[in-house]
């Protein structure tokens, strides 16, 4: 293994869920923080990293209607003649729960002119939306695949965060032909839900659950929408709530090792969301997968660590640039 490390009822598991997506709707500021200027990131709200991305590379962003969905996206070229990838081949940045492509900021003008870079809104997040209300992983999937295929993107470094992550490794699980590598950060998608909701109802909300029971295998988004109460007070039309009930309800644990694309996780040490114990599960699972630990990181090292981060997505590309090239 290669690690690198940096600096009972139904009722309360409902109640559980409700507190677990309330901190999946703070989740996407969370984090340690870091040294130096790029600790001032992790400090704004996505929107305002958002905004500060575009203004410091001089684009407005642009709209491109695809099945369904309405996305936002910026189409980055490198600079000259010093591109390490070919013109079809794109880093394609995909950010998580309640995010924006700001998530990304440190990391794309780390890189920015030596890779064509693809960053984009999940449909529901940002300026993106959907006119079919299918704020799922599936729908998720559909859209990256329908988003690579409309920009040309043959060969996709998918650079993934959280919710972000989970939406990739169900890329990558569909056998998206155009998965070139995968960069997978602080990853939803094989978390324990008992666990997830215990963990998360403790550190985030300071309540202690107990024993959570998943009795009868049932999954979160079961228990949420088995009641007509339960399912008034927990669900509504809103794109937040219907994709943090279809991450609860689409979980990759047992089908990572069916992974078949070099893959590097990255992962806080400190993350208060996902534990370090799913970073692990990834690389043992996941056959010649590498795992980096920033230690005084929390959910988001992307923002907080960002040169670090950069680093390893550059290594990670130059490593395998020229697998599957002329294959398709």
């Amino acid at each position: 293994m290669t690690v690198s490390s940096h600096c009972g009822s139904e009722s309360v598991l409902a109640g559980a869920a409700l507190l677990a997506m309330s901190a999946f709707l703070l989740s996407a500021g969370c984090g340690g923080r870091g040294d130096g200027a790029s600790a001032d990131w992790i400090d704004q709200t996505t929107a305002q990293r958002g905004d500060r991305l575009l203004s410091r590379l001089d684009e407005r962003g642009r709209m491109v209607h695809l099945s369904h969905a309405l996305v936002k996206f910026i189409d980055l070229e490198p600079a000259g003649e010093g591109a390490r990838i070919g013109e079809s081949d794109a880093v394609v940045f995909v950010h998580g729960f309640s995010g924006s492509m700001g998530d990304f900021a440190p990391v794309v003008l780390a890189m920015e002119g030596e890779y064509r870079m693809v960053v984009f809104d999940l449909p529901g997040f940002g300026g993106s939306l959907r006119d079919d209300d299918k704020y799922d992983i599936e729908g998720y999937v559909d859209c990256l695949e329908d988003l690579l295929e409309r920009l040309a993107v043959r060969r996709a470094h998918l650079v993934c965060h959280s919710l972000g992550g989970q939406i990739c490794i169900g890329a990558a699980l569909s056998r998206t032909p155009s998965i070139a590598t995968l960069t997978l950060i602080d990853s939803a998608g094989v978390y324990d839900p008992a666990g997830f909701v215990q963990g998360i109802s403790k550190r985030m909300g300071h309540v202690n659950v107990g024993e959570v029971s998943t009795a009868r295998g049932r999954a979160l988004f079961d228990v949420a929408t088995s009641d007509g109460e339960i399912a008034k007070r927990l669900i509504s039309r809103e794109p937040a709530t219907l994709a943090a009930l279809a991450s609860f309800s689409e979980r990759y644990r047992e089908r990572v090792g069916e992974i078949g694309v070099p893959t590097v996780v990255i992962w806080g040490a400190n993350d208060p969301i996902f534990g370090i114990e799913d970073a692990f599960l990834l690389k043992e699972n996941i056959r010649d997968s590498r795992l980096y630990v920033v230690e005084d990181a929390g959910h988001s090292p992307q923002l907080t660590h960002p040169d670090l981060v950069a680093g390893w997505v550059r290594s990670h590309i130059e490593t395998n640039r020229s697998i599957g090239k002329g294959a398709r």
